[in-house]
């Protein structure tokens, strides 16, 4: 199971390290590091560092919503806070953003109720 979780982790930075440049480009912003993490209740994470972090269960979705999230996270870099703001920026750049949101919550569900996620959150890599 540990070299599993290691492969999936370096399929996602593999992805990301494409990805993530790419939008970084496009929005006009810069990035600190990549991180890629089991987070218990996000998809990912912007910090005040400029750091992003990922859950390694986003690469159980489909790659839309994973780009989705690049460009999310990448807007916390313009505007921190989930105002009108935000919601305009990620909107420029992901027009249907309303209804990425809303299968976000329904693949959390999916991935919370999986078992073979539940395990490979228990290990440490």
């Amino acid at each position: 199971m540990k070299s599993l979780k290691r492969k999936l982790v370096e399929r996602l930075r593999s992805e990301l390290e494409v990805t993530v440049p790419f939008y970084s480009r496009l929005l006009g912003v810069k990035y600190g590091r990549i991180f890629i993490r089991m987070q218990k209740t996000k998809w990912a994470s912007y910090s005040t560092k400029t750091n992003l972090s990922f859950n390694l269960a986003a690469l159980s979705l489909p790659s839309n919503l994973r780009e989705y999230i690049v460009i999310h996270e990448l807007a916390h870099s313009i505007e921190p806070k989930h105002n009108k703001d935000f919601w305009e920026i990620v909107g420029f750049y992901y027009p249907d953003y309303k209804e990425a949101e809303m299968e976000l919550k329904r693949y959390w569900v999916l991935i919370e109720r999986n078992e073979v996620w539940k395990k490979l959150r228990e290990i440490r890599c």
